[in-house]
Formats: structure tokens, sequence, C-alpha cells
């Protein structure tokens, strides 16, 4: 996984602290939509849960230096906060009916496209 201090996450100035999501929280979130979020990315939570990268560009592995996935904020995961955008739980729900499942919204790229992370196992 790619050294997360190098993407600057910070947090919105108007927005409060959100502590890393509790095995509880996880699990709920888990087995309300019927996926289990990979190992690396509950490490993402744990590390940030949310906020805004400074490294807006990741450049994917390949040979065109054009090439590579733009995020503008990450969602965050809190059962308390079920209702707020930029909520996990708020984000499946919003975007339930359009994506296949085992796929969560994990991001935004600040022009409303999703990036989307495949928790399928095959």
């Amino acid at each position: 996984m790619r050294n997360l201090d190098e993407i600057g996450i910070r947090q919105r100035p108007s927005a409060k602290f959100r502590h890393a999501p509790t095995a509880r929280e996880v699990a709920e979130f888990e087995r309300a939509f019927s996926v289990k979020l990979p190992s690396d990315y509950l490490s993402f939570l744990r590390y940030c849960n949310g906020g805004h990268p400074r490294l807006e560009f990741c450049p994917l592995d390949t040979n065109e230096f054009d090439r590579g996935v733009s995020a503008n904020i990450f969602f965050f995961l809190n059962s308390s906060e079920k209702d707020q955008t930029e909520n996990l739980w708020y984000e499946m729900k919003l975007h339930a009916a359009s994506l296949c499942k085992e796929l969560v919204p994990i991001a935004d790229d600040g022009c409303g496209n999703l990036i989307l992370l495949d928790c399928r196992t095959n």
C-alpha cells in the first residue's frame, strides 16, 4: 500500500475531527450492504477516516504519464452521522440503484464523478 503521509489528507476547516471507525461500525456497515471492505481500505479509514487529499492526482502504474486518478474528497465512515453527505452510509444509499453489488463509493473527484472500490473477492 502507498505511504499515506504523502497524500496529505486534511479535514475541511469546518469539519469536526472524526475518529477512526470502530470494528462495530465497520461490521454494521458491511452487514447492511452485504460487502466486505478490504483490509487496506480499513487501514486507510483508520489513518484518516475521510478528508481532502493534498495530492489530488495519483498516477497509475502505466507508461503513460497522464493516466491516473483524481480525488477531491474521500468519504468517511461513522454510524452516528448516517445521513451526512460524504459519509459512506449516505453515499451507498444515494447511489445504490446505480451501483453493482459490492461496489463502494469511497471518494468524489470534485466534478460529480465517484471513485468506486470493487469489493468482490474474485
